[in-house]
């Protein structure tokens, strides 16, 4: 049976410099980890993990062009804010004397992949003369005013890239506008690699 100094023992409390040690630890977690919630929670973070969908997607469409020696076009509908990887001109080898070069077939037109983007996002297609510079320290831009939805044309679909056989590209891209931020990726136009570009405004 337990003594008396042992039962007393168990009846002790916490002392004052426990608890305050207890809230100081506390405090800074709670420090710590409010600005990265706010972070993961902000127009920016959602703008770069949207962004890596579409970057894997042109990845995946370079990969196809060169793999199977055809065309492969991006094309976006900022309607229904739909990204298709689209499968438009297949190549064949011909042999003309002693050279051996390649010649476009029929379009194919043929689906592989669409991605959806959420209603609160918003695409644009822009061509390689729009692209300024490939700095991502400043990848971001505001807008003055968030873009209508469609184009002059009267049709909603839109070219944004087009990878070719070799791997290389149009050099054109798609603009994701979230809350008045955007985010611009295009392809290179020797390599068709992705990357995030700063564009060109509309003086």
């Amino acid at each position: 049976m337990p003594t008396g100094p042992t039962i007393h023992a168990l009846k002790r409390g916490f002392t004052m410099i426990e608890l305050l040690v207890v809230m100081a630890i506390i405090i800074v977690i709670t420090s710590i980890s409010i600005p990265t919630i706010d972070a993961m929670t902000s127009p920016k973070h959602a703008l770069r993990k949207e962004g890596r969908k579409i970057m894997q997607l042109m990845a995946e469409a370079r990969m196809m062009a060169m793999s199977r020696k055809v065309q492969v076009d991006l094309r976006i509908d900022p309607e229904t804010r739909k990204v298709r990887m689209l499968e438009t001109r297949a190549f064949q080898n011909q042999e003309t004397g002693d050279s051996m070069f390649q010649s476009s077939e029929t379009d194919t037109s043929l689906y592989e992949k669409v991605l959806v983007l959420d209603e609160e996002y918003s695409l644009e297609s822009f061509t390689a003369n729009d692209v300024v510079t490939a700095n991502e320290d400043s990848v971001f831009q505001t807008l003055e005013e968030v873009p209508t939805l469609g184009n002059e044309e009267g049709t909603t679909d839109q070219l944004a890239v087009s990878f070719t056989h070799f791997g290389g590209s149009n050099g054109g891209g798609i603009t994701l506008t979230v809350e008045e931020i955007q985010l611009h990726i295009a392809a290179d136009i020797l390599t068709g690699r992705p990357k995030m570009v700063k564009r060109r405004q509309d003086d």
